[in-house]
């Protein structure tokens, strides 16, 4: 179950602590990520944290996949707390910040 994971955990931290200081919470999600930055789609990883996390108040997750590059890089500029829940997220989303 996801709510038992160390993402989960991780994510509900950081939700949280932002929530708590009236910031919103944007989840990047949707694909596997991989060193050299390249993305593979994975829908069952935004249903996943859809489930996870899209009811919750202030959090919105966002379907990578099904966004453009200008999209991706407006919800990565957004202030509060911007989780790319992607492996590798540093390399697949840099282009973006």
């Amino acid at each position: 179950m996801a709510e038992k994971s160390a993402a989960f955990r991780l994510v509900s931290g950081v939700r949280d602590t932002s929530l708590g200081q009236g910031n919103k919470v944007h989840i990047l999600t949707g694909t596997h990520g991989f060193p050299d930055g390249v993305m593979k789609p994975d829908a069952g990883l935004f249903a996943d944290d859809v489930a996870a996390f899209g009811d919750r108040p202030g959090v919105t997750v966002h379907d990578v996949p099904g966004m453009s590059s200008n999209e991706i890089s407006a919800v990565s500029r957004q202030p509060g707390a911007i989780i790319g829940g992607i492996c590798n997220s540093g390399a697949c989303l840099a282009p973006h910040m």
